[in-house]
């Protein structure tokens, strides 16, 4: 079963090469900005990125965790104050706001408070999504006129050249937490640029897909993972009534400033 979770204020962005394995025989390893917990034929790689922002990356290749992302900058990274605790059961890892413990046997990530309560998004593939325990739903009723976005500056001034007037909210930096605030209904839209990699997008991904809602390119295509290339280009998130209005403003506004 496929299982990802978002925790509030938390970047959870995974590569999804294989379903989560049984313990490897090597140990867990601490880097300099988190830790790797080796698993059977996979690695997941907890990033400390602030006191509030941990990246959870899995993959088949270790070698993918050096590859740089485009989206999370490294000048909003650095300065956290963080520990790992490495255990026979489990590798916690723990800043002064968020606690991570990582499963040694099968890879489960769960995301709680300095005090052990829960702060996260979760979905299992075909059960729905869940914010904190409750059911999360994308809500149906946005209108071009009358939704909220949010994403990179020059996209939203292109939307809002191409439909009018709508409530530009503040870029929220971490672009899965941006994504997953979709599956809540705290953002009607959200906007991504290209250079988003796999490991940026799947986990928010799979949230909003459960919670209703669609992450899809320009051209109506959902993003495919786990390709030889994981960079992926310009993305809408939004409801999917609402998903292909903004992909035709988006589209019909291009292709006029193309004719010029």
């Amino acid at each position: 079963m496929q299982r990802v979770k978002l925790a509030a204020g938390v970047v959870c962005a995974a590569v999804l090469a294989a379903p989560m394995a049984h313990a490897a025989e090597r140990p867990p390893q601490k880097v300099d900005n988190g830790v790797l917990v080796p698993l059977a034929g996979a690695t997941l790689k907890v990033e400390v990125c602030t006191d509030s922002v941990v990246r959870i990356a899995y993959a088949g290749d270790a070698a993918v965790f050096d590859r740089p992302s485009m989206v999370t900058a490294p000048k909003q990274c650095g300065g956290a104050t963080w520990r790992a605790t490495i255990g026979d059961v489990s590798v916690v890892v723990q800043t002064v706001k968020l606690r991570v413990t990582v499963s040694r046997a099968t890879g489960r990530v769960r995301f709680t408070d300095p005090r052990g309560v829960p702060i996260l998004s979760e979905a299992s593939r075909g059960q729905g999504a869940r914010r904190d325990g409750h059911a999360i739903a994308v809500p149906s009723g946005a209108t071009l006129d009358r939704m909220s976005v949010t994403g990179p500056k020059a996209l939203v001034d292109q939307l809002e050249y191409a439909v009018g007037a709508f409530h530009r909210l503040p870029r929220i930096p971490s672009l899965a937490l941006r994504i997953a605030r979709v599956a809540d209904g705290s953002v009607d839209v959200t906007l991504v640029s290209s250079n988003a990699h796999d490991w940026d997008l799947a986990a928010a991904d799979l949230i909003l897909h459960e919670a209703g809602g669609r992450l899809a390119g320009f051209d109506g295509a959902r993003p495919a993972y786990n390709q030889p290339d994981p960079v992926h280009g310009e993305l809408v998130a939004a409801s999917r009534a609402l998903h292909p209005q903004v992909i035709g403003a988006m589209t019909t506004r291009r292709a006029a400033s193309a004719r010029r």
